[in-house]
């Protein structure tokens, strides 16, 4: 079942749980359905954390550039001073 199918299994499961007219689903549809969204939710959690991870790693690497940029700059400006 595709994830756009399981959201509205689930979403008219939770609309008959709240006294919609529609037929009760099947238990087991319905655990289905909840460990496929589960699944879902944990593929996202390990797919953000490995970005996180990429960003942290990124960030790391500018902020090295950000150093040796400001070394650059105070090298530039003292020679800068020291011409005639």
């Amino acid at each position: 079942m595709k994830l756009t199918d399981t959201i509205a299994f689930v979403r008219r499961y939770n609309a008959w749980r709240r006294g919609d007219d529609s037929e009760q689903p099947q238990p087991y549809q319905i655990g289905q359905a909840l460990d496929a969204l589960c699944d879902h939710a944990e593929r996202l959690d390990r797919e953000l954390a490995a970005w996180k991870h990429e960003v942290d790693l990124l960030r790391a690497e500018l902020e090295k550039f950000d150093e040796q940029a400001i070394s650059w700059w105070c090298e530039y400006q003292d020679l800068k001073q020291r011409q005639p």
